[in-house]
């Protein structure tokens, strides 16, 4: 999984890293330094997570949801469809914890 900063830390608001390990609200990043590798923790809301699909549990059945946008206050939009084919939006904080 990958995230993009959405803070000012170092240079690396805006850019594209690879997710380390997710822990309660705590996300870690893989920071390439002078060749090295070294890892640096975010909280939930400092990043977007870039997942694509998830599963939501609306209208009492698991529901397919897909990505739509993300906002750095308000969180992510995704949305699911109906079996009668109606379609509905989401905005929730974290898609992990949905």
């Amino acid at each position: 999984m990958k995230a993009i900063v959405q803070v000012n830390y170092r240079d690396m608001k805006g850019n594209e890293y690879q997710v380390h390990e997710i822990v309660s609200n705590r996300v870690t990043l893989e920071y390439k330094l002078s060749g090295q590798t070294i890892l640096v923790d975010f909280n939930i809301d400092e990043v977007q997570l870039l997942i694509n699909r998830i599963s939501l549990f609306r209208n009492q059945a698991e529901r397919d949801a897909i990505f739509i946008s993300y906002t750095y206050k308000k969180g992510y939009v995704y949305e699911y469809a109906m079996p009668n084919g109606k379609r509905y939006r989401n905005l929730i904080k974290n898609p992990l914890n949905n």
